[in-house]
């Protein structure tokens, strides 16, 4: 999905406002971060991580304990955040910045340099946004909460949702 038409927008933001929050994954993150000292935060698209920040922002409020690794892709990849787009939005400030060191649309562990092994395997708690950590995360023995757009027939299936349905989930 590279462009959303204005319709399109229209109706995921009226949407928005109906989304059922899956609270079974809510309450178990809550309950995971209340213990947890270390967050990896896999990031997805640069236009979200505005809104990334403020919510790690408020997190480390309400944990102080907590400290936030953010992982980015190593290079330029469609949409998805770089360590440039992190720095530029100041989501160093909240969080230390780990690069999972290639131009791919997801996190491959296989292709992660070993400071992002390292923060992965040291990791309290994931949280994972988009298709393409999904994808190459799941199944892969972490413990994740996934927050993603179900934006094709692969994944409408695999959650049973309707087309453009975000959904948050445990691993």
């Amino acid at each position: 999905m590279h462009k959303v038409k204005e319709e399109e927008l229209d109706r995921l933001l009226a949407k928005a406002s109906t989304f059922e929050l899956n609270r079974e994954a809510c309450e178990q993150l809550r309950s995971e971060v209340l213990k947890a000292k270390r967050i990896v935060y896999l990031t997805d698209n640069c236009g979200e991580i505005v809104l990334d920040k403020l919510l790690i922002e408020q997190l480390s409020l309400r944990f102080p304990q907590l400290k936030f690794y953010a992982m980015v892709r190593g290079g330029s990849i469609l949409n998805d955040v770089t360590e440039a787009d992190a720095k530029y939005v100041g989501l160093d400030q909240v969080a230390k910045i780990v690069s999972n060191g290639a131009p791919v649309g997801g996190t491959i562990y296989s292709l992660l340099p070993e400071e992002a092994r390292s923060v992965l395997d040291g990791a309290d708690v994931i949280l994972s946004k988009g298709q393409g950590n999904y994808e190459s995360l799941s199944g892969r023995g972490y413990h994740v909460f996934y927050a993603l757009l179900c934006k094709c027939d692969l994944f409408t299936s695999r959650f049973d949702v309707p087309r453009l349905t975000g959904i948050f989930v445990e691993e």
